[in-house]
C-alpha cells in the first residue's frame, strides 16, 4: 500500500494560484480559498470557501465567504447561496452552519438576512441555544428591543444558566427605559458569570432607582 501525499499549493502570480487542489480536505479549500482572495479573485475565493463549506459545513469560513459572495454579482451570489442551502437541507446535524452563517452575515450588518439563519437553526433544533442569542441580538442591533426580549425569553428556557441572555435582556429593558426590570435580569447574568454582566448599565439602573425611591 502506498503513501498518500496530500497535494501543496504552488503560486506562480500574485493574481492566482498555478492550480486550484480538488481535495476533500476542507483545510486545504480553505488555505485555496485564502490565496485567492488575497490575489483579489473573489469568484475563485468564493468557490473554494464553499468547497470547504460542503465538505464541513459545521467548521467552515462562512465570514470570508460572505465577504467574497458580496464582491461578485447578483445572479452568481443567488446560484452560490443556493447552492449551499441544497447541501445543508441534506442533513439537519449542519444546525451550526446556519448559526454560522447568520453570525457571518450579523457581522456585516445584513440583520435580515441573520435573523433568517438564527431561525432556521432554531427550526431545525428547537433548543440550540446560541441561535436565539444571535436572533435576539440581531434584533436588539435594530432597535427591536420587545422583539429581542422574547429570543432572549426562550434561551433561557432552554439554558436556564445562559448569561449571555440575561446580559442582553438587561440591555434591551435598558434601552425602554425600564431599569428596575433591568436590574433583575443583570444581576441574573453577573450571579451565572461575572464576566458576562454589562456593570455599567447595573450601575447606572441602581443609581436611577434609588433616586426615584428617594
Amino acid at each position: 500500500m502506498t503513501n498518500q501525499r496530500i497535494p501543496t499549493l504552488a503560486v506562480s502570480t500574485p493574481r492566482k494560484p498555478e492550480v486550484v487542489i480538488h481535495s476533500n480536505d476542507a483545510q486545504i479549500q480553505s488555505q485555496t480559498a485564502d490565496i485567492f482572495y488575497e490575489a483579489g479573485d473573489y469568484f475563485e475565493a468564493m468557490k473554494s470557501y464553499q468547497r470547504a463549506i460542503e465538505i464541513d459545513p459545521n467548521s467552515g469560513n462562512y465570514e470570508k465567504w460572505v465577504e467574497s459572495l458580496e464582491k461578485l454579482d447578483k445572479n452568481t451570489k443567488h446560484k452560490a447561496i443556493e447552492n449551499l442551502e441544497k447541501r445543508l437541507a441534506s442533513k439537519p446535524e449542519y444546525v451550526h452552519a446556519y448559526f454560522s452563517w447568520g453570525l457571518a452575515l450579523h457581522s456585516r450588518k445584513n440583520y435580515a438576512e441573520a435573523i433568517e439563519k438564527y431561525q432556521k437553526a432554531a427550526e431545525l433544533k428547537s433548543d440550540y441555544v446560541r441561535a436565539y442569542d444571535g436572533w435576539g441580538l440581531a434584533l436588539y442591533d435594530q432597535t427591536k428591543y420587545l422583539e429581542a426580549i422574547e429570543q432572549y425569553r426562550k434561551a433561557t428556557e432552554v439554558q436556564p444558566d445562559d448569561a449571555f441572555a440575561y446580559n442582553g435582556w438587561g440591555d434591551a429593558l435598558y434601552a425602554e427605559q425600564k431599569c428596575a426590570e433591568a436590574i433583575e435580569k443583570y444581576q441574573k447574568a453577573i450571579g451565572i458569570d461575572p464576566n458576562s454582566g454589562n456593570y455599567e448599565r447595573w450601575v447606572e439602573c441602581l443609581d436611577k432607582v434609588d433616586k426615584n425611591t428617594k
